[in-house]
């Protein structure tokens, strides 16, 4: 089987971003490319036309900020200048 690996890039000076993804699909990593906070997500070849959707919520919080860990899962960290932002996701539908 042959997977599809797409990209996304959050809104400039966003920390949030929610997107329909193929059910089944799974994150990979989060960095910066081009100046731009990206997510890379996998998704299962057949589900990109023809399994359900859901959607994946992304959130980055910076070093000190709070985040419930029983609601979101640890997708990666990034340095961006003086900042360190870590990125957490969750889906649902």
């Amino acid at each position: 089987m042959t997977n599809v690996i797409y990209k996304d890039t959050f809104p400039q000076d966003l920390f949030h971003l929610d997107i329909e993804i193929a059910q089944g699909s799974t994150p990979l990593h989060f960095a910066l490319q081009h100046g731009e906070k990206t997510v890379w997500y996998e998704v299962p070849h057949e589900s990109s036309e023809n399994l359900e959707t859901v959607n994946c919520e992304f959130r980055i919080a910076g070093t000190g900020h709070r985040i419930d860990s029983t609601e979101w899962t640890y997708l990666g960290t990034l340095f961006e200048d003086v900042f360190v932002w870590h990125c957490y996701y969750r889906t649902y539908k």
